[in-house]
């Protein structure tokens, strides 16, 4: 797995047994649990200006030769 431009990698899965594995990139997460501001205030957000870009790019390769 590749990626460029994200700041977290969340690794989660549905608690008790789930049959599955979620691994992707992040460039954000949850307000902690004390957090009791405005949005905009909020923790891991990405701010972009009006006629501003960001690029953000994953890859994911599977299988052999990968």
């Amino acid at each position: 797995m590749f990626w460029d431009g994200f700041r977290e990698l969340g690794i989660w899965s549905k608690p008790a047994g789930a049959a599955f594995l979620c691994i992707e990139p992040w460039h954000g997460f949850a307000s902690p649990s004390d957090f009791d501001g405005d949005f905009k205030d909020k923790p891991g957000l990405m701010h972009i200006a009006p006629a501003e870009s960001r690029t953000l790019k994953y890859r994911v390769r599977i299988g052999q030769n990968a």
